[in-house]
């Protein structure tokens, strides 16, 4: 975005020495997700709100001052994220949709009768429509049948 080069080299390798103790702080928790927030509030302009609406809890978090942040990317005169992610991550989408995408399938897997197959170990609620009583059945009207996911609806 600033005017870096970025290359790619055929059968390099990248090797990583660990030691035994971090000699720094690694950051966790809320101070892993300010600077995550610092970063989309930084650098990735509208596309920053697809942060949010994967993670609504970011929005609330203060970055704290990102001034100089913002000013360096200014002075350096950085193209935009929707240019980086047109030239550089066009693919990017493909693979990791900016929002959640519909569920395939949804619905419910119920036995041969009324009862739902999978319950909770707490009683149904009256007035929620629960099952009818499966007790008085013949073993195969309880036995479950195969169903596709495409066919819940």
């Amino acid at each position: 975005m600033c005017g870096g080069e970025m290359f790619d080299v055929p059968c390099s390798r990248v090797g990583h020495i660990y030691r035994k103790y971090v000699p720094y702080k690694v950051p966790s928790g809320t101070s892993l997700a300010r600077n995550l927030k610092r970063v989309a509030e930084t650098w990735m302009d509208e596309f920053a709100e697809y942060i949010y609406q994967r993670r609504p809890e970011y929005r609330h978090l203060s970055t704290g001052d990102i001034s100089a942040q913002k000013e360096l990317r200014k002075q350096l005169k950085c193209k935009d994220f929707k240019w980086f992610m047109a030239a550089v991550a066009w693919d990017v989408p493909k693979y990791y949709p900016p929002v959640e995408p519909p569920p395939a399938a949804w619905g419910e897997v119920r036995r041969g009768c009324m009862e739902p197959a999978l319950t909770s170990a707490r009683p149904s609620l009256p007035g929620s429509g629960g099952g009818g009583d499966c007790r008085n059945l013949s073993s195969s009207a309880l036995r479950p049948s195969k169903i596709s996911l495409n066919h819940l609806r």
